[in-house]
């Protein structure tokens, strides 16, 4: 029996170098390296990775669901089952989809490079500045250019506008809208009877009619940043030296607005919410479902919700200090997160799950897989507990280690003890099985020097 091999119950354990169960639901559970290798397995999914180097989800089917190399520099996910992306060292990414018409791909090498292929089978590529066609980015359909920012066409539904020089000079059409500007001489904007604007002498003067599809359209002028305003029949809004001194009506909305200047004094007043701040020193905001008060901006900060499905209450000192509980109404559960940085922080969800960890050295809450991957390398104690009242405990590096479930128990103190239970069956070892007890409903076993048992009972 070398290297803690069991016959009451079949695995291997000699933490922290390797460690291989079998729990109770089926997952084969392998650990390895200390707490930086990992293997799990259930049914047709594998888990596995060296932290922080790789982490990987897979079928046995041969697809990759999940995949990071040295998270962020490269990142790979199946999204829905359809749509898979890549992205390396955040300057490579890859994405392909399936479309109403056939396979859709992106990719991009920035900020030089750009290419894809439509579900339709037409493709598009682009060498920046130089020339080429980009499509699906940002928000617009397609763009084409040649000798950036000599000349570029832009494409967004079914607007077309065509920048020479850009921002320089365009002009375009399409859609109900209409477009011209020769900056910083002249610019003229239609949209489809709502909006009409044009400026000169860009961005000292400018005017625009809005709103203009509506009984109540209103008219602005804007001297930049000297003077602008903006009225209509039931609202109003002047600014002087903008943004700082800037105060507004609604008639309708029974709303007035100052900024005094801004951002140093700012009042709301309306029947839905009232807001006032003497930024940075105090600000209130209280409206029918949230009340919030900072002082300190951004240090000291409360808040409040209460509605119809949950109540809400936090309150921060940044980055060191977080208390917030959130409880549903429905259920009465509550999730409660509360953090004393770098020291620990606590979070437990409303279906029964907890987490605790100290040291915590990431101020923020959520930091996608960089805590799972490097946390490692600081947390001097870690536990958690889960939905199935399965969980574990660990001190730094694995020194000492407990996991548990329903079924079954198990501690690890490297090098010198085990202890493994499934239902009636356990087994208890040091020195990696230097000395062993094994015991099952019928009977327990002892042996010695990694022989097999001479004494039971």
């Amino acid at each position: 029996m070398l290297c803690g091999c069991s016959t009451v119950l079949p695995g291997v354990y000699a933490a922290p170098i390797y460690r291989s169960v079998t729990l109770p639901d089926g997952t084969q559970q392998k650990r390895f390296l200390g707490p930086m290798g990992y293997s799990d397995r259930l049914g047709e999914t594998h888990t596995y990775g060296v932290r922080p180097f790789f982490h990987i989800e897979s079928l046995d089917s041969g697809r990759i669901d999940n995949a990071r190399f040295l998270w962020p520099a490269a990142i790979f996910d199946t999204r829905n089952g359809t749509e898979k992306r890549l992205s390396i060292l955040l300057l490579f990414y890859h994405i392909q989809r399936n479309g109403q018409y056939g396979p859709e791909t992106d990719w991009a090498l920035a900020p030089l490079l750009f290419g894809g292929r439509e579900g339709d089978g037409e493709t598009y590529f682009a060498f920046f500045p130089f020339f080429g066609t980009m499509r699906n980015l940002l928000a617009r359909d397609e763009i084409e250019f040649y000798a950036f920012p000599f000349y570029m066409r832009i494409r967004r539904g079914d607007f077309n506008s065509t920048h020479i020089l850009w921002p320089l000079t365009q002009f375009g059409s399409g859609g109900g809208q209409e477009s011209l500007r020769i900056l910083p001489f002249y610019g003229y904007d239609k949209i489809d009877g709502r909006i009409e604007s044009k400026s000169i002498l860009w961005p000292f003067f400018h005017w625009e009619k809005s709103d203009l599809h509506t009984d109540d359209p209103a008219s602005l002028f804007h001297f930049f940043p000297f003077y602008a305003r903006k009225e209509s029949e039931t609202a109003n809004h002047t600014a002087v030296a903008w943004p700082f001194f800037s105060w507004s009506e609604d008639l309708k909305a029974n709303t007035v607005e100052r900024n005094l200047p801004w951002p140093f004094h700012k009042s709301v007043d309306s029947p839905e919410l009232r807001r006032f701040r003497i930024w940075p020193f105090f600000g209130t905001y209280s409206s029918e479902e949230v009340e919030s008060k900072f002082w300190l901006w951004p240090f000291f900060y409360q808040r409040k919700e209460r509605t119809d499905v949950y109540d809400k209450d936090a309150f921060h000192i940044v980055p060191f200090y977080a208390d917030v509980s959130q409880a549903w109404l429905d259920t009465g559960k509550e999730e409660v997160y509360r953090k004393l940085w770098p020291l620990f922080r606590f979070e437990r969800d409303n279906f029964g799950g907890s987490h605790f960890s100290y040291l915590s050295l990431i101020p923020w809450r959520k930091l996608g897989p960089f805590e799972e991957d490097y946390g490692f390398l600081w947390k001097l104690y870690e536990s958690e507990t889960r939905e199935d009242n399965s969980g574990f405990r660990r001190l730094y590096l694995g020194l000492a280690e407990n996991e548990y479930g329903p079924d079954y128990d198990s501690y690890t103190i490297p090098f010198l003890f085990d202890y493994y239970r499934v239902r009636e069956k356990s087994v208890t070892q040091f020195l990696w099985g230097l000395v062993r007890l094994e015991k099952d409903e019928e009977e327990t076993a002892l042996s010695l020097l990694w022989l097999p048992s001479f004494l039971r009972w």
